[in-house]
């Protein structure tokens, strides 16, 4: 009886699937790895090409072109001019307690209707300056005394100049025509004449717009540009002009003339300034005052060292020509 032999090629292919699964494992490992190595890399860098570099806070930004615009004509700057009114009302002070004031206008419309303070200002007495007289369009007042003051009016019939005075402290008026030729007065009607004590006269502008006689001889006048001119002659020559644009009204002082202005420097409302009585003195700067007006309304005068100042609804008062009032 032939004898059994264990045959060979089981052996063989268990060792061949031995192989296999250790590769496989070997394979799975490998790629295991690799997935898990890629997972833990880090990001990639961006490209230079797609990233800018940020600005940092110290970097300097880069300035934008300058835009360009066409060239501009130059424009011409014409100054203001401020033009000189005729005032509408007049005061005349005696001295620091009494004074006159009254409207002034054109004739026959406007009444001669003067009043009087003898308590600086704190109260006023009307008076009518027509009665008797046909007084219209008061032109000048002067306080002679604490009795007496003369008016130069217009006569309310003819409109002709006259002088109508009181000598009982505005109780009664009497009427004098030809008094009227030895006064000083701009008459309305012609502003381009001036009337001295020695007669009509040219005036040195188109138009005069106030004026303030020392004297018989010595007077100065504004004219509607500003221009401020004077006289020691009665008019027969006139200095140089000193132009104060912003001028609204003049008077007598001391040892010239005071004027005030509207529009200057440094003085919110009305600046005053003096002059002496000589042709060619300069102005000078005395003080200013803060007030609301018109420039047809303010009236200045000077009666023994007190400078009184009526504009708009304030009547101010002053014993240092403008640099303190009262």
């Amino acid at each position: 009886m032939a004898s059994f032999k264990p045959h060979k090629r089981p052996s063989q292919n268990k060792a061949m699937r031995r192989r296999w699964i250790l590769a496989a494992l070997t394979l799975f490992v490998v790629v295991d790895v690799a997935l898990v190595a890629l997972a833990l890399a880090p990001p990639e860098t961006p490209s230079a090409v797609n990233v800018s570099a940020a600005p940092t806070s110290t970097a300097t930004p880069t300035a934008s072109p300058a835009e360009t615009t066409a060239p501009v004509d130059p424009v011409e700057v014409v100054p203001v001019t401020v033009e000189t009114v005729a005032p509408t009302r007049i005061i005349s002070a005696l001295d620091g307690t009494t004074a006159w004031r009254a409207p002034t206008g054109p004739c026959p419309v406007t009444a001669a209707a003067p009043e009087r303070t003898t308590d600086s200002g704190a109260s006023w007495v009307s008076f009518n300056a027509s009665i008797n007289t046909d007084a219209s369009s008061i032109l000048t007042i002067t306080a002679v005394d604490d009795a007496e003051t003369s008016l130069v009016t217009l006569d309310s019939t003819s409109c002709s100049p006259q002088v109508v005075d009181t000598y009982v402290a505005g109780e009664e008026w009497a009427n004098y025509p030809e008094r009227a030729s030895g006064r000083w007065f701009i008459n309305p009607a012609n502003r381009a004449v001036v009337h001295t004590p020695n007669g009509d006269v040219a005036a040195p502008c188109p138009s005069v717009v106030a004026f303030a006689a020392r004297s018989a001889t010595a007077a100065a006048l504004l004219c509607a540009d500003g221009a401020f001119l004077r006289t020691t002659d009665s008019g027969a020559s006139w200095g140089a002009a000193l132009a104060l644009p912003g001028a609204v009204n003049l008077a007598t002082s001391g040892d010239g003339y005071v004027v005030v202005a509207q529009s200057q420097a440094e003085c919110a409302g009305l600046q005053l300034l003096t002059a002496g009585e000589s042709t060619d003195a300069p102005f000078s700067i005395t003080g200013c005052r803060e007030a609301a007006f018109n420039p047809g309304s303010v009236a200045v005068s000077s009666g023994e060292g007190t400078l009184w100042l009526w504009a708009g609804d304030a009547l101010s008062r002053s014993n240092d020509g403008g640099t303190t009032w009262l």
